[in-house]
């Protein structure tokens, strides 16, 4: 129905906040918050993946010159890294990290470094 003109309640319900401002207030802030923390998570996952970047190519240059144990260690910690970082990783997928962890230098068996 029109309102008379400078009717206080335009755009409002009961002539009081604008309908649903405050719905949509707390749904804006949720989204921000969720926003924020999506944001965070991302950036904890790209410098993850920068320090495996870092540790891998530095790794491949020296990897063959490690003590065994050594060797292992980095291994299982770049396999640790690469599982933290899939998204709920499915049986198949995780057995195929660990394939790949067993030959990651370029399709290189493991075992004449172990």
């Amino acid at each position: 129905y029109p309102r008379p003109e400078g009717d206080a309640r335009e755009g409002s319900w009961g002539g009081g906040t604008p309908v649903g401002s405050l719905a949509g207030s707390h749904a804006a802030s949720s989204l921000e918050c969720h926003r924020t923390a999506r944001l965070d998570e991302l950036q904890h996952k790209t410098q993850e993946l920068e320090e495996l970047r870092r540790i891998l190519g530095e790794g491949s240059q020296c990897l063959e010159r490690l003590p065994t144990d050594m060797r292992r260690s980095f291994l299982s910690r770049s396999v640790d890294t690469c599982e933290k970082l899939l998204v709920a990783p499915t049986r198949a997928s995780a057995s195929s990290i660990g394939e790949a962890a067993a030959q990651p230098w370029m399709g290189a068996p493991l075992s004449p470094l172990l």
